[in-house]
């Protein structure tokens, strides 16, 4: 299997093209941001640049949260289970600084899992269930899990800009509601996928994705 892909921005070698339909929230007609950092407070923040919360996991699954809406995340160590579990459209992007410039070099965000949890029980790092479709990651380094990342439904999914290393596998493509619809393929994209225990990619069923380099 893959164990290392390598993905840089000097060529692209394929290229998918997603038309992604924004699921807009009931009773209002924009997409919101919101925001993530470690200095933040699930309690008493609201999720805005000013009181961020302090979990992605909980800025995914907070009720003022819908289809659509992106979550940016400030640079820091994340020790979390990240779990989207009904969120279609879902931007999540990492690398803000303190004053929420974006500088994804110099202010990495790293999600992992508890590093003193043996390795046979730590649980996947990120992941997109059933019917979660469209979502898009950037800017982020996902470590430490079982999977870095798992993918229940391939549908229209886009990955730029990740580091997944140190996992037991790199990213986990399942077999649940794959769908083979053209122009749906998820992509990855400048990112670099190494180092991880048994494989760099694993996918299951007949749906693709396609590497961009």
């Amino acid at each position: 299997m893959l164990n290392r892909i390598l993905i840089s921005r000097a060529k692209t070698v394929a290229v998918a093209l997603i038309v992604a339909v924004t699921i807009l929230a009931p009773g209002r007609s924009w997409a919101a941001t919101w925001w993530v950092a470690e200095n933040g407070n699930d309690e008493t923040g609201d999720g805005s640049r000013d009181k961020p919360w302090a979990t992605i996991n909980f800025a995914i699954a907070n009720a003022a949260t819908y289809d659509g809406d992106e979550i940016r995340i400030a640079g820091g160590t994340y020790t979390e289970v990240v779990e989207n579990k009904t969120r279609s459209c879902l931007t999540i992007r990492g690398g803000y600084a303190a004053d929420w410039t974006r500088d994804i070099c110099n202010c990495p965000t790293v999600i992992r899992q508890d590093p003193d949890v043996y390795w046979s029980s730590r649980k996947n790092v990120v992941s997109l269930g059933a019917g979660v479709v469209s979502n898009r990651l950037d800017g982020l380094t996902i470590t430490g899990g079982a999977d870095g990342i798992k993918v229940a439904d391939y549908y229209g999914h886009r990955f730029d800009r990740l580091i997944v290393t140190n996992n037991v596998q790199g990213i986990e493509f399942a077999w649940c509601n794959v769908h083979t619809v053209a122009g749906g393929d998820t992509v990855i994209a400048s990112s670099y996928i190494s180092h991880n225990g048994h494989t760099g990619l694993l996918k299951y069923g007949t749906a693709n994705y396609v590497i961009s380099i």
